[in-house]
């Protein structure tokens, strides 16, 4: 046919874009790094920087207008991926059975946690209000989501959907947090066994900062979708200093 390629008709948009929406995280991450953070977050800062320069390097590049002449042209339209988009049958069925037997393997393991994370329920008597604004919130059904998807004991996942999985004292494998599933108090407020123990006596972190989200929220796990101004005020409730 003499064409030279396939030039996809309105790829400069799409890609302009991508472009703009990495280039808005880099930018954004960087100017936190600017700012002096603690070290566990500038690594993470670093790692978001790294990802997103990554992703843009791998948009294809834009042909000039006389190379356009030589290629075959398509139209297409970009439209993201979803759960709106039905999985291909017979392979959305062989990665369900995949996934099952992953889920029954877990559940034959045992493996006590004896460490400082205790559970939310511990924090309930002495701060009924706040135990019940949490159960309200997205983080109290975390584990949830995992085990609805079969996903449970995957060890890529499991850590953001536990309490204490990012803290070297916390679980350190699905079958080891099996009394800390969902995000609970912990996850923000630090270890609660030396708070209990004390009758409320040893300091735990009264006021978290938009920082404890980071572990999981990080621009990376969540692709960037996390933005503190809209999802920090939903976990956040008041403090009684009880």
């Amino acid at each position: 046919s003499g064409a030279e390629g396939v030039y996809i008709v309105g790829l400069e948009q799409s890609v302009e874009q991508e472009r703009k929406r990495y280039a808005t995280r880099i930018d954004k991450a960087q100017k936190e790094l600017q700012e002096n953070p603690t070290p566990s977050k500038k690594k993470r800062l670093e790692r978001q920087v790294s990802f997103y320069q990554e992703k843009s390097s791998q948009l294809p590049s834009i042909p000039d207008a006389q190379s356009k002449e030589k290629m075959i042209q398509v139209k297409s339209r970009l439209i993201d991926l979803n759960r709106s988009i039905e999985d291909e049958r017979e392979i959305a069925k062989l990665v369900q059975q995949y996934k099952e037997k992953i889920e029954n393997l877990g559940s034959l393991e045992q493996e006590e946690y004896q460490g400082p994370f205790i559970g939310s329920k511990s924090c309930q008597g002495c701060h009924p209000v706040q135990y019940a604004q949490w159960e309200t919130t997205a983080h109290a059904s975390a584990w949830d989501t995992l085990v609805k998807d079969s996903r449970s004991q995957d060890r890529a996942c499991f850590s953001c959907h536990v309490t204490g999985a990012h803290h070297e004292k916390g679980p350190q494998s699905p079958a080891a947090a099996k009394n800390l599933t969902q995000v609970g108090c912990e996850s923000c407020h630090g270890p609660g066994a030396e708070h209990v123990a004390r009758s409320g006596q040893a300091d735990m972190i009264a006021k978290p900062t938009v920082d404890s989200c980071r572990s999981c929220h990080d621009g990376v796990k969540d692709e960037g979708r996390f933005e503190p101004a809209t999802y920090y005020p939903k976990v956040k409730h008041d403090y009684n200093g009880d």
